[in-house]
């Protein structure tokens, strides 16, 4: 069953965020900012913050925002969060612009 988690806000992204419990699916994530990002080398980044232990953290995803407005990532390949694992969200944010971030993934197994 697919699921969606929101977190939105205007001013710096640094959010931890737990998609339920047990085995778990990434499908997508999108991102919409109230203007587009105008400051150069400002990293909207995704890391697998891993329940495992920091030796297993990795960078999932990452993107510079300058002059983007709408985002939409899509693994090629599925990924797979277990418990434990939690999704750290990062992007600065200087401009305090507006955003909304909906993550779809779903529940796999009990």
């Amino acid at each position: 069953m697919r699921r969606v988690t929101r977190i939105t806000g205007g001013t710096r992204l640094d959010e931890d965020v737990a998609l339920g419990t047990g085995l778990r699916q990434i499908e997508e994530l999108r991102m919409h900012l109230e203007n587009p990002g105008a400051v150069p080398a400002e990293l909207f980044t995704i890391t697998l913050d891993s329940g495992a232990g920091a030796e297993y953290d990795t960078v999932l995803f990452s993107q510079d925002m300058n002059g983007v407005q709408d985002l939409h990532w899509l693994p090629t390949r599925p990924i797979l969060l277990f418990p434990g694992d939690v999704l750290a969200l990062l992007w600065a944010n200087a401009a305090d612009d507006t955003y909304g971030v909906e993550i779809v993934w779903s529940g796999l197994g009990a």
